[in-house]
């Protein structure tokens, strides 16, 4: 099994959904935004956030963290009369500050019912994919960039940059908030010392959602 880093690792095993771009960003409820600045949770962001920017081969020792908006609802949260989060999933960006830099991070807050809500980092950056569509996207970048790294099973995505939708609205998909047309993105990969830059193309269909990322896609930087 190659040495993958991504702090969103555990998240996957909560999700059942098919992969899927996140939904663009959604007016944000009285409630969620009370939530959203209370002193339990942001302190609960900027710790999941600490420990994303720890796992980064060049993670900044000294840092600032401040929970931004806008935020992403994946699933509509729910809160009972005395305001407490019952139900509910979305990411938040958290601004991080250090050693000469400003980075975005992200971090997802899930909700089920009966149980205490709990917090995962994404990648860092502006992608556009969820988290299970992430982590499929971190396979691809592995397999597109092991020609320039031979004999390295080391890897950690340091950075996503959403570039653009391409083409039309994809057809035969069913309603719903997120993206209907394919996108591309360019992450930022470290890989045993080396950076290298892959463009990555998602297709959505009925299926799910289709990544593309070919070895000519992977290119050292500097």
């Amino acid at each position: 099994m190659p040495r993958l880093h991504f702090a969103f690792a555990a998240l996957l095993l909560l999700i059942s959904a098919p992969a899927a771009a996140q939904a663009p960003a959604a007016s944000v409820s009285p409630e969620l935004s009370r939530y959203l600045v209370s002193f339990a949770h942001r302190n609960a962001v900027i710790a999941a956030a600490r420990q994303s920017n720890a796992l980064l081969p060049d993670a900044c020792g000294t840092i600032e963290l401040e929970p931004t908006l806008p935020v992403q609802i994946e699933r509509a949260p729910r809160f009972d009369a005395f305001g407490r989060l019952i139900e509910g999933t979305w990411s938040e960006p958290v601004t991080v500050t250090g050693c000469g830099r400003t980075r975005r991070f992200n971090v997802e807050t899930i909700a089920l019912p009966h149980q205490e809500p709990q917090f995962f980092g994404l990648l860092p950056g502006t992608s556009r994919a969820d988290a299970p569509l992430q982590h499929d996207g971190v396979r691809h970048v592995f397999m597109a960039t092991a020609g320039l790294v031979k004999g390295c099973a080391r890897l950690a995505v340091t950075d996503t940059r959403f570039e653009d939708y391409e083409g039309g609205p994809a057809l035969k998909l069913k309603p719903g908030p997120e993206p209907r047309r394919p996108w591309r993105e360019l992450w930022t990969v470290w890989r045993c010392g080396k950076i290298i830059e892959v463009e990555l193309r998602f297709v959505p269909d009925a299926k799910g959602t289709t990544i593309n990322a070919k070895p000519e896609a992977a290119k050292p930087r500097g």
